[in-house]
């Protein structure tokens, strides 16, 4: 929403010694204190050191920000020591782990196999925490993974132990901290450290709700008092369905026309209910086949497959969360883990955590019901983001994560080059584990929104660059007043101009990478120079101004929606990543269904899914495109014009909005379509051979599928259709609604009322990869009384002569006649004749190219396709097919003629 991804940077750290995450060992220098070979001897005693390269804050460096005091050195503070792990062999597993021809393919590895191949070792970190306990400073936390632990001292110790003197600085009218040059480490230590976060407050991560892009000063480390990680857990039962709107009275909210959109109140938002329907996204599609979450109904709750991880920064307050659960009648499982002391209360974290439970939700038990973990990181600095993320990681209860904050790419050029290294880490560590990661991809369009305004043009934000995370984008969608679908359209807004912004958002994030990702194998368009290009796919996330689509309802009882909690909606972008989230619970959840059948050789476990952006992209390309291509506006900001929404990909919103029942069946067809085998349908019950007086059942069974069936639908007299795609959101067709009859059954049948005449039975069959049957129609089956004469014609049968014994298709007209008056003419249909112990099946008349037909007289009662005679018995002898035909081919009891010569 345009709450999110509200991030501040107060300085653009200028050092980057790598063009990609995969670089990931250039990070230090020797420091040129004896690098000449004229220098005097070292002593003995002296350790070598090393500097930390880009350690140093651009603004400091350049003399933009002006020092203004030294730290007190009695002051405490904490830093975020990252030690390094094995960052290319890790990127090399995770290449293979998503690639379907790998062997490797869908085998993730737990978390103790992660630990013990990928990162640092016991020793290595032992070793860092030794130094720093030389050095006066205590252990916080050393997270489970070894990937970072968290220390803490005086200023004065940190000054001593890295060489450098923390100060105030002056910076654009406000105060920071920062370091005055960069750390100086022991050579045999600072190869072992990536990275040291919290030593300068310059860089920070702010949702716009709370400040409107005005970067916090912080002028003091913070210390919080607070236990370094705290859980408290809220459960609940839905208490009843709710759809359509919401209909508590609502207040509207004057708008300040000074800043950006985030949250306002509003009169009419879409509701849960609205984004679940066909006419929207239809999550009530998927819904059928997810058992949402929990299905093997686990005592627990939901396993980690099916649960989230939302990461950001401070907390939402539960009550909100409660509410808005009760007044949409939602079940909720929620576990809120803080770190290092957040305060209460932000609107961008109550966001993500009410619409990733709406969207991963059983409507009934909560022990059924996604669980969300919401790891609510202590401040607005990277080193507060950071420990965020080990929390969600290290913990290991989640597969899917979602996160509405970031910043520009180059906002990560702390101490490390860049420290956006840090974060890759983990989203690689997570892949490895099968995580599926969803972030917010922004709401100023092409444009970065940091402190001083839409100033940062032509910048993407980091994390939904990174090729590990489905980048979430936004669209303005328009439902009529009875819900269903008008339009959808790029989102493009006003928020950035320099005179008179408004309050419709400022556009869909999208663009290129600021060459700090390249393009990936499965998405290489739109992007000069082969850079990673975002959004990934978009849904709605315009507000409801001048008619232009509409907020999306929230419960939050403070800020502006202070006293007015249901009346409050959300717009942007950080509304769409935990929509996403949902999405991605469910999928692991119908996958959990299906076992342990997929991977190289069917016998790797289908859930979790792992990397999600590959086979997003693959399932265009799919039997059914589950798709819906937005051609239609842009995400200009005001400011910037954007990127124009045209026919397939685009930089505004991605590949578009999606029908998530056919995304789930398409990922599916993506991981299991190798070996499968589509649905066969088998009719019985009714003959076709009689005319029946009354209602008639038509049974079918289902055969083939070994991937399992997922439903089907029958009609008589008209066909459902399986349709590959659609433009649009609608009602009507089975690529919107999905089968009638759901639960893996495994038949059915129809009845059809009495109508005199000739009837068809359709049957539209799909498994779980969303693969139908070929052979859909029974027929024709006929109704009428004493008087009522049919008749079957064949033709177009190709001439072949002989008794074969073949099973044949002939395109059919029935004619059928009520007291001599013609009823009905001309339905055309495929019929199957087959051989039985008595009779053969001539295909044709010998020698002519049409089909035999049968009338019967009124009244009889009988309506048979073919009256076919005992073939003759063979010949004694070939003489009598010399003459009259081509061939004798020998048969049992004698010899048959082939091929009459014309």
């Amino acid at each position: 929403m345009n709450i999110a991804f509200k991030i501040v940077i107060a300085f653009i750290a200028t050092c980057f010694c790598s063009t990609g995450y995969s670089n990931p060992l250039n990070r230090m220098k020797t420091s040129a204190a004896s690098s000449s070979s004229d220098s005097k001897p070292v002593a003995t005693n002296v350790v070598p050191s090393m500097a930390l390269v880009g350690s140093l804050p651009a603004d400091v460096a350049s003399g933009h920000a002006v020092r203004a005091a030294d730290l007190p050195a009695t002051i405490p503070i904490r830093l975020t020591i990252v030690v390094m792990p094995h960052r290319s062999e890790l990127a090399s597993f995770i290449d293979q782990v998503s690639d379907p021809a790998s062997p490797t393919f869908h085998r993730f590895l737990t978390f103790d196999q992660l630990k013990s191949r990928f990162m640092a070792s016991d020793a290595d970190v032992e070793s860092v925490e030794a130094w720093a306990r030389a050095g006066g400073l205590s252990e916080v936390q050393r997270w489970p993974s070894n990937h970072a632990i968290v220390i803490q001292g005086t200023v004065g110790q940190v000054n001593t132990l890295l060489g450098v003197k923390l100060g105030k600085y002056s910076l654009n009218g406000n105060v920071y901290y920062a370091n005055d040059k960069r750390p100086t480490i022991s050579s045999e230590i600072a190869p072992k450290i990536a990275d040291i976060l919290g030593l300068n407050s310059m860089q920070q991560v702010l949702p716009l709700s709370q400040d409107q892009g005005h970067s916090s000063p912080i002028d003091t480390p913070r210390v919080s008092t607070e236990p370094f990680i705290s859980r408290t857990v809220l459960r609940g039962d839905a208490q009843g369905s709710v759809h359509g709107h919401v209909v508590t009275p609502k207040i509207s909210a004057t708008m300040n026309s000074a800043k950006p959109a985030d949250i306002r109140t509003q009169s009419n938002p879409y509701v849960p209910s609205d984004i679940w329907s066909e006419s929207a996204y239809n999550y009530d599609g998927l819904a059928k086949f997810s058992h949402c979450c929990n299905p093997a109904h686990l005592a627990t709750g939901s396993p980690p497959e099916t649960s989230i991880a939302i990461i950001g920064e401070n907390k939402a307050d539960p009550n909100d969360v409660n509410k808005f659960f009760i007044q949409y009648g939602l079940a909720e499982v929620i576990e809120n883990v803080a770190i290092d002391g957040p305060a209460c209360c932000d609107d961008e974290m109550t966001i993500d955590t009410e619409w990733a439970g709406a969207m991963s939700n059983s409507k009934g038990a909560n022990s059924d019901t996604a669980t969300i973990h919401v790891y609510e990181g202590g401040g607005t600095q990277l080193s507060d983001q950071l420990n965020a993320w080990e929390a969600a990681f290290t913990d290991d209860k989640a597969r899917v994560a979602s996160t509405s904050f970031g910043a520009a790419e180059s906002g990560y050029g702390g101490l490390g080059t860049p420290s956006i290294g840090d974060f890759t880490d983990i989203t690689n560590a997570m892949t490895a584990l099968g995580w599926t990661i969803v972030a917010a991809a922004g709401d100023t369009g092409v444009d970065y929104y940091g402190g001083n305004g839409c100033n940062t043009t032509n910048v993407v934000q980091y994390p939904a660059t990174d090729p590990n995370v489905v980048a979430a984008g936004g669209s303005t969608l328009i439902l009529n007043t009875d819900g269903t679908f008008s339009s959808e359209n790029a989102w493009s807004g006003n928020a950035c101009a320099k005179v008179n912004p408004t309050y419709n958002g400022g556009g869909g994030g999208g663009g290129c990478s600021n060459n700090t990702f390249p393009a990936t194998a499965w998405n290489n368009t739109g992007c000069p120079s082969n850079r990673r290009a975002i959004p990934d796919m978009s849904l709605n996330a315009s507000p409801n101004l001048a008619g232009q689509g509409a907020g999306q309802s929230i419960y939050y009882s403070y800020g502006k929606c202070k006293g007015n909690g249901a009346g409050c909606f959300a717009t942007g972008s950080s509304i769409v990543a935990p929509e996403l989230a949902g999405f991605f619970a469910q999928e692991n959840s119908y996958l959990l269904t299906l076992g342990n059948i997929c991977g190289t050789y069917h016998d790797a476990p289908c859930a979790p899914l792992g990397r999600a952006g590959p086979i997003i992209f693959a399932t265009v390309h799919q039997p059914h495109n589950p798709f819906y291509d937005i051609e239609q506006g842009s995400n200009a900001n005001g400011q910037s014009n954007g990127y124009q929404a045209a026919r397939g990909y685009d930089l505004a919103t991605g590949l578009g909005s999606v029908n998530m029942m056919q995304l789930a069946w398409a990922i599916n067809y993506y991981l299991l379509s190798n070996g499968s085998t589509p649905p066969i349908v088998s009719f019985s019950g009714a003959q076709l051979d009689t005319l029946y007086t009354g209602p008639v059942t038509v049974d079918f069974q289902f055969n083939g599928a070994n991937r399992g069936i997922a439903g089907y639908t029958a009609y008589s007299d008209r066909d459902p259709g399986d349709p590959k795609s659609e433009p649009s959101p609608g009602t009507g067709s089975p690529f919107w609604d999905g089968p009638q009859v759901v639960g893996s059954p495994s038949g059915g049948s129809i009845q059809i009322p009495f109508a005199p005449g000739c009837h068809m039975v359709y049957v539209r069959v799909w498994d779980n990869l969303g693969d139908g049957n070929t052979q859909i129609s029974y027929g024709p089956i006929c109704m009428g009384g004493a008087n009522t004469k049919c008749s079957f014609a064949e033709k177009g049968c190709p001439a072949q002569g002989g008794y074969e014994g073949y099973q044949i298709t002939c395109p059919m007209t029935v004619n059928f006649s009520v007291n001599g008056q013609l009823q009905q003419s001309g339905t055309s249909f495929s019929g199957q004749e087959q051989p039985n112990a008595s009779s053969y099946v001539t295909a044709c008349t010998p020698g002519t190219a049409n089909c035999q037909g049968f009338s019967i007289p009124n009244g009889s009662g009988k309506c048979p396709i073919h009256v076919i005679p005992p073939p003759p018995p063979p010949l004694k002898t070939c003489q009598v097919c010399d003459q009259t035909h081509r061939q004798c081919v020998a048969v049992t009891g004698g010899y048959v003629c082939k091929g009459l010569i014309q």
